[in-house]
This record gives C-alpha cells, structure tokens and sequence, in this order.
C-alpha cells in the first residue's frame, strides 16, 4: 500500500476503475453525504473492514515494521554498551561466559526495543491517519489542518505524563511537524490533480482488487 503523496494522478472513470464501476459503487460513492461516509468507514461488510480501514491499518502495520528493526537495532547497541561497561571489571569464569552474556543482553535489547517502538510508533500510526482520513472523509477534502490538528493532538497526549507544560510543548511540535507533513502531501497530491474523489475510488479499487486476486488464488489453490 502506498502513501497518499506517492499516489498517481487519476480521474474516476471506468477506465482507471473498472472494479468499482463493475460493481457499481463508484456511483454509490458520489452520493454518499459526510456522515455516511464515515458510518460506511467505520462499519464492517462482507468484504471485512472498508477500504479506508484497510488503508490505515497497512500503513499502520508497515510502520511497525520499520519502528520494530530501527527501534531494536538501536537497543541493541544500547544494551551492548551498557553491558561492557557494567562489566568491565567484572571476571568471568570463561570467555564463553562472557560471551553468552553480551548475546543474552543484545538479545534481550533487541526483543525489548523491537516491540515497544513498533507499538509505539504503529499506534501513533494507526491514530494518525484514522484521525485525518475521517475528518477529510467528513469533509471530502483533504487539507494541511487535519494533519496539523491530529498530530498536535497525538503528539500532545504521548507526553501528557510530564504534565501539562510537557502535553503543551509535545502538542506544539506535533502540530508544527504535522502541519509540514500535511503541506506536503497536500501539496504533491494538488500538482497531480488529485481530488478526494479520485483518492477515494483510487483506495476502492486497490481494495477489492486484492480481494478478487486472492480469491483467484485460493481457488486456484483448491482446484
């Protein structure tokens, strides 16, 4: 799945989307209002989550990935430090020894730094783009002010037990970081001519066109 500043410029025509023009729900999209596109967001069919959902949780879960390895590199060599210098007079019985516990540490740094930065950052993720895709779904418009707002909010409560000078602070930066994030894609998604229709048939299309391969595959599979 890819970010919506990589997306390439498209118009909603049968095609660019012959799946969803199939199916008939191009037609239904262009009449939906702002509260029932996001009751359709947030509401699961025969199809599991929609397309929207989809999009946040793949991104969620690519972050997570990525936080996962560079948070438990990190750690690692965090955890290789602190056990050298802990253990710089310490005499083992055998270099073995010493051995096996520089990997148990690294080991255990790695585990440790892999699973809290990628829940730390998958969440922060998932909330993120939730956030923003159901305001611009509301407002079928995508704008620098959601992403700005979502990450002021988010970057806000993430520090809210340093108190409230810390959840102002924080709430600054992630607005400020959010707001170049926003202008960003905003930016590149205007120069392609991308509105929030064409992004919106664009993830419907991506969507049920993974669910007609994989129900290629596994009749395939059966067969």
């Amino acid at each position: 799945m890819m970010f919506p500043f990589l997306i390439r410029s498209v118009h909603c025509s049968p095609e660019n989307f012959p799946i969803i023009t199939e199916k008939g729900i191009k037609d239904k999209l262009s009449k939906e209002t702002g509260w029932d596109r996001i009751k359709r967001m947030y509401s699961i069919d025969e199809y599991g989550f929609s397309p929207e959902t989809s999009y946040v949780i793949t991104t969620g879960k690519y972050t997570m990935v990525l936080g996962a390895f560079f948070g438990g590199f990190g750690s690692m060599i965090k955890a290789k430090q602190d056990y050298l210098r802990r253990n710089k007079a310490t005499h083992f019985e055998s270099q073995h020894l010493a051995k096996k516990g520089l990997t148990d540490a690294m080991t255990m740094g790695l585990l440790k730094g892999g699973v809290t930065s990628a829940f730390k950052y998958g969440s922060f993720s998932c909330l993120y783009f939730l956030s923003t895709m159901t305001v611009a779904n509301y407002r079928n418009k995508i704008s620098v002010w959601e992403h700005a707002a979502s990450a002021a909010v988010l970057g806000g409560f993430s520090r809210i037990n340093y108190g409230l000078k810390g959840f102002a602070v924080a709430g600054v930066l992630g607005g400020i970081l959010g707001l170049i994030a926003g202008g960003f894609i905003t930016m590149n998604m205007g120069v392609g001519g991308m509105s929030m229709d064409e992004f919106r048939c664009w993830l419907h299309e991506e969507h049920y066109l993974r669910l007609k391969q994989k129900s290629l595959t596994e009749t395939k599979e059966t067969s």
